[in-house]
């Protein structure tokens, strides 16, 4: 009984620490200014209610694009829900997530879970490295300190 409480409490706190995380990232993403300048650049400034009222010109009439910078801008919106208030675009994400849809790169313009695919293998080496690193050397200096205090060890450690 002790073992499935146990278990219990330790999958509790996974959940906890894994929306704790997600949520910081969420809010860090979304905080940090507005998400669509960071896709758009200067473009996602334009004052689309005052070029609609033709009190200012968008990009577009300078020689930008040849569509409308507000038409660019709505379809960015809607297709980053942008337009959905911070809860519902929090449980997309999450819920896009869960089914291992991490969006798109913005600097390479391809899928993210493609990226992960390609940059895996190399990662996973890394780690293994590391590990069979970490236990060449500690192995070794676990075994010299268990020597005692009359051991070699002693020489090593003062």
């Amino acid at each position: 009984m002790k073992v499935v409480r146990f278990i219990g409490t330790r999958i509790g706190q996974l959940l906890l620490v894994l929306f704790a995380v997600t949520l910081l990232t969420f809010v860090g993403v979304n905080t940090l200014g507005d998400p669509l300048v960071n896709i758009l650049g200067p473009l996602a400034k334009v004052d689309c209610s005052a070029v609609e009222a033709g009190e200012a010109e968008d990009f577009s009439s300078q020689g930008g694009t040849s569509e409308g910078d507000c038409a660019i801008v709505a379809e960015r919106r809607a297709e980053f829900n942008l337009d959905d208030n911070v809860f519902v675009r929090y449980g997309k994400w999450v819920g896009d997530a869960v089914q291992g849809d991490f969006g798109s790169s913005f600097s390479q313009q391809r899928p993210v879970s493609d990226i992960i695919k390609e940059k895996l293998p190399v990662t996973l080496r890394m780690a293994a490295f590391a590990l069979v690193l970490s236990l060449l050397i500690s192995v070794p200096w676990a075994l010299l300190a268990a020597f005692g205090p009359t051991g070699p060890s002693t020489v090593v450690r003062r």
